[in-house]
């Protein structure tokens, strides 16, 4: 079976197929640590591996907080650091460049919208503070934090998923639409005035793109995941052939693979060197949820374009 469906793509309608394909080889996910409800923070929302702190993972509480967490693999919380003033509707969390050099930056998104009716959404930026994984529990406040402010071309709409490009360019996917849709801001972004988000692409209406509530592209840009969950976890995997754009590996085929049930899964992200995704679900009433991280292998062999 073949499925067809158009994106634009800078001015031209690219083509996205999903045809019979092998999928990735995807060990089965093993659980790493635990996130336990005592923790300072109730409902895991975002996550992100640190790509200069080895081991660690940042994450953030389903809020309208200015804060992220430290934290390692196995879920010990590192500390609580303060990005910004004031919050509203965090739903998820980046890595990526920024305006200095070879520095990480940390993007947290507050692009939260049940009701569909914000005027904008913003994000926050700020350099990625260095963390031990052994190091005792710490506050910290973060300073020279930008605040980048977008509103989408076509009205207000929910969504709980940021990615930062390779280039700086910043994606974000709606949540709760027929057919949900994908947004670029490209780098360098305003730090002072609203940007309106491009329309770059459209996912397939089928029920695994239907709750998209997190995504990571890889730190070298060669892969994208997205998860969704609603009915059965899954999470779609695309890959980016090097020197194009990220837009392009939408007109190719994607993988569905399938994650463990969650009670309430909002989070997932490559690891640093991008051979692996993490998972770890809001608690939803249970004393403590998995982190999950799945081994991925083979990944040259898929997602051929047809």
């Amino acid at each position: 079976m073949l499925f067809v469906l158009l994106i634009l793509n800078s001015g031209f309608l690219v083509s996205i197929v999903h045809g019979e394909q092998s999928s990735p080889d995807v060990n089965k996910g093993i659980s790493v640590g635990l996130l336990y409800r005592d923790a300072p923070f109730d409902e895991a929302s975002g996550l992100a591996a640190s790509r200069k702190n080895p081991h660690v993972l940042w994450v953030h509480e389903d809020d309208w907080g200015p804060f992220v967490y430290a934290m390692n693999i196995n879920g010990t919380i590192l500390g609580k650091y303060q990005v910004g003033i004031g919050g509203y509707d965090v739903e998820d969390i980046s890595i990526g460049p920024g305006p200095k050099n070879g520095v990480n930056y940390l993007y947290v998104g507050h692009i939260g919208d049940n009701n569909a009716n914000r005027s904008a959404i913003y994000i926050r930026r700020v350099q990625e503070p260095e963390v031990n994984e052994n190091q005792l529990y710490k506050e910290t406040n973060l300073t020279e934090v930008d605040t980048i402010t977008l509103q989408y071309p076509d009205g207000a709409k929910d969504a709980e998923t940021v990615m930062v490009d390779t280039n700086g360019d910043i994606y974000i996917v709606s949540k709760r639409l027929p057919s949900n849709k994908i947004y670029r801001a490209v780098y360098p972004q305003s730090t002072t005035e609203t940007t309106t988000l491009e329309l770059v692409a459209t996912l397939p209406e089928k029920p695994e793109f239907k709750w998209i509530t997190a995504g990571d592209i890889s730190p070298e840009g060669n892969w994208i995941i997205l998860r969704n969950d609603q009915s059965n976890d899954s999470a779609s995997i695309w890959y980016r052939a090097s020197g194009t754009d990220l837009t392009q590996a939408f007109g190719t085929n994607y993988s569905i693979v399938d994650i463990n049930d969650e009670p309430q899964g909002e989070a997932i992200c490559f690891d640093s060197e991008g051979s692996g995704f993490y998972t770890v679900s809001e608690h939803a009433g249970y004393d403590s949820v998995p982190i999950w991280y799945y081994q991925l292998s083979n990944l040259q062999t898929t997602n051929q374009q047809n």
